[in-house]
């Protein structure tokens, strides 16, 4: 079958929208967590999900290559001891009867702690697709190549929403109230006028890191488009502010702002 949603919008968040991952997409990725990939790394990680040869990593290919951007930073961008030491944890923590194998029960388990659980179904559609032998159990080689997309799934149940657009409070499990559609709707606005989001995010770690952390500022418009009306840029800029308290306090005060900037432009 086909990808899951949950890793389709990873993707997305990743590749920029163009629908393909390239070495830069990668090392951008990884600088906005704080793991920089050393010179020549992130082509040569690129190059061991590129099946096709062509220097890029489709959607298709994305699976596994998230399923190792996923182990970081417990393991290194190289296929090695401590990636496969990893998955191998992961996977004897929900062995539970510890017979090498994960039953539908076991991988429902993944799931025990977060906020929401998938349904039953989608857990069997996820072990179906990834059951190469149809014995109706993920042994850990099955499991390898599973892990990408169940990290998806577990990350898009812990958090409801769309990544890229949740306001820092929702990252930081703190109160949510109608300042946080105005940040939704400022990165809204942000994406439409600069073909980019303020933070590309690709999960709630990353989110955690780069939206949920209160010391790093959104981008400027100013900075990402050229000759933009500095009236709207400010209005763009205090509806992203990571205090809640410096935003407009609802979005009809947002509108009235914009209504007297469109009167200005």
């Amino acid at each position: 079958g086909g990808g899951s949603p949950h890793l389709a919008a990873i993707f997305e968040s990743i590749s920029g929208g163009d629908g393909r991952v390239c070495a830069r997409d990668v090392a951008t990725a990884l600088r906005a967590i704080d793991l920089p990939a050393a010179e020549g790394e992130a082509e040569a990680f690129v190059g061991r999900y590129d099946k096709d040869g062509d220097g890029f990593v489709s959607e298709g290919e994305f699976v596994s290559m998230f399923g190792h951007l996923a182990s970081l930073p417990y393991t290194s961008l190289r296929v090695d001891d401590s990636q496969r030491a990893h998955l191998g944890e992961v996977f004897d923590s929900l062995d539970q009867d510890r017979d090498g194998f994960l039953s539908l029960g076991e991988l429902e388990g993944a799931f025990g702690q977060l906020h929401r659980q998938p349904s039953t179904e989608q857990v069997r559609w996820l072990m179906h697709k990834y059951d190469g032998d149809g014995d109706s159990r993920i042994d850990a080689d099955e499991f390898s190549l599973m892990y990408g997309e169940l990290v998806a799934l577990q990350d898009a149940m812990n958090l409801q929403g769309t990544h890229g657009y949740m306001p820092p409070e929702q990252y930081n499990e703190a109160a949510m109230g109608p300042a946080s559609d105005v940040w939704s709707l400022g990165a809204t606005l942000f994406r439409l006028v600069s073909g980019q989001l303020p933070f590309t995010v690709s999960g709630g770690t990353w989110g955690r890191a780069l939206v949920g952390d209160m010391a790093v500022e959104a981008p400027r418009l100013k900075h990402v488009v050229w000759g933009m009306d500095p009236l709207f840029e400010a209005l763009v800029a205090r509806a992203l502010a990571k205090d809640a308290g410096e935003r407009f306090q609802s979005a009809e005060q947002m509108r009235a702002e914009l209504q007297a900037v469109y009167v200005e432009l």
